[in-house]
C-alpha cells in the first residue's frame, strides 16, 4: 500500500504503561513502512530519469527548431513533506513525458498522411496517364478498323459494279441470242450462237 505524506502526519503510536515513550515495535514496523516507500520512490524516480533520457539532440543543419534535452533533475527524499514534493514532481515529470509522447505520435501521424496523400495523387495520375493512353490507343485502333472497313467498302463496290456490269452485258448477249433466235424459228434468221 502507498505510503502519503497525511499517513507520516497522522500516525500515532500507543503510549508504554510503565515507562516513558512509544512501543518500540509499532515504530520500527513503521520505519520500516517509511523505508520502503522510499525505496520504492527512489527506484520509481530513476526509472523515470533513465526512460527520458533519450531525447533528440539540436541539429546544426535543420531548419525548425528542435527540442534539446533537459538535464535529468535529481531529487532528494529525506522528510515526508520532501516524499510528498518528490511524489508531485515525479507526476510533473510523466505529464510531461506523456505530452511529449503525444505530440510526437501526432506529429508522425501527420507526417504518415501526408506521404500517404503524395502517393495516393501519384496513383491517381500514374491511372490517370495510363487512361489516356489506353484510350489514345483504342482510338487509333478505331481509326486502323473503319480504314480498313472503307478499303473493303470500296472494293467490294468495285467488285459489285464489275458484277453489273457482267450483268448488263450477259443479258445483252443473251436478249440477242434468244432475238437471233426468235427470227431463225420465224423463218428469218440463220439462229446464234448461245454466248458464253
Amino acid at each position: 500500500m502507498p505510503l502519503t505524506p497525511e499517513d507520516v502526519s497522522n500516525k500515532r503510536f500507543t503510549p508504554v504503561r510503565l515507562r516513558e515513550g512509544y512501543d518500540m515495535s509499532e515504530v520500527d514496523q513503521f520505519l520500516d513502512e517509511v523505508e520502503s516507500e522510499l525505496t520504492r520512490l527512489l527506484a520509481e524516480n530513476e526509472s523515470l530519469r533513465a526512460g527520458s533520457g533519450a531525447e533528440a539532440r539540436p541539429s546544426e543543419t535543420a531548419g525548425a527548431p528542435v527540442a534539446t534535452p533537459a538535464e535529468p533533475e535529481t531529487v532528494k527524499v529525506v522528510t515526508a513533506a520532501e516524499a510528498s514534493s518528490a511524489a508531485t514532481r515525479l507526476l510533473e515529470l510523466a505529464t510531461k513525458n506523456a505530452d511529449e509522447v503525444v505530440a510526437e505520435a501526432r506529429q508522425e501521424a501527420t507526417e504518415i498522411l501526408d506521404k500517404a496523400r503524395t502517393e495516393a495523387d501519384q496513383l491517381d495520375q500514374d491511372a490517370r496517364g495510363r487512361a489516356q493512353m489506353l484510350d489514345s490507343e483504342t482510338e487509333e485502333k478505331r481509326r486502323e478498323l473503319l480504314g480498313d472497313m472503307e478499303k473493303e467498302r470500296t472494293r467490294l463496290g468495285g467488285e459489285v459494279e464489275n458484277l453489273r456490269a457482267f450483268e448488263r452485258e450477259y443479258r445483252s448477249r443473251l436478249k440477242s441470242y434468244f432475238s437471233q433466235q426468235l427470227a431463225a424459228l420465224d423463218g428469218d434468221g440463220d439462229g446464234g450462237q448461245l454466248p458464253a
